[in-house]
């Protein structure tokens, strides 16, 4: 009698090592985790693991929940354009109060405009350091992710595009 299977077509041992090795990475510890392998040898180990992976619904399953974990962790171009423009706009002037001094309030929780905040009290007092990151990169980067950098051109077969690809020496 053939043991219980999972949508998947997985057995609970193979689910078990496959949830572990997609979080982990290691299909010897995957195996280790779901079988009983405290009497076996490491070669076994190994060998029985990469044979394990390679049964096609295990294989399947492992992409699948890859792609899954990718989806789910991927920035969109949208996300991405909103941190540059917040970084292309950075200010330094917007962290200080009227005398100049950083004021704590206005200091972001985790924003991507700045890069480095740092206050450290000493002997001599209270130093404030605040690093902006790099406006001009992020507008680079906003110009290229945009097309900005490309010259349309519009001639009688349509529409061409000249790109500046740097220079051929």
């Amino acid at each position: 009698m053939a043991g219980a299977r999972d949508e998947h077509g997985l057995t609970p041992k193979q689910a078990k090592a496959v949830a572990h090795f997609v979080e982990h990475g290691d299909m010897s510890a995957a195996y280790r985790h779901a079988y009983n392998a405290e009497r076996m040898k490491l070669a076994t180990i190994n060998r029985n693991a990469f044979d394990l992976f390679q049964v096609p619904p295990v294989a399947a399953r492992v992409q699948a929940l890859r792609e899954d974990m990718a989806q789910a962790s991927k920035l969109t171009r949208e996300e991405a354009l909103e941190i540059l423009a917040k970084i292309a706009r950075a200010n330094l002037t917007d962290y200080l109060d009227a005398s100049g001094e950083i004021d704590p309030k206005k200091l972001p929780l985790g924003g991507p405009d700045l890069e480095q905040i740092a206050i450290t009290e000493s002997e001599m007092g209270v130093a404030r350091k605040l690093k902006v990151r790099n406006p001009i990169q992020a507008i680079e980067r906003l110009a290229k992710m945009c097309g900005w950098d490309k010259q349309l051109g519009l001639d009688s077969d349509g529409i061409t595009i000249n790109l500046n690809l740097g220079d051929d020496t």
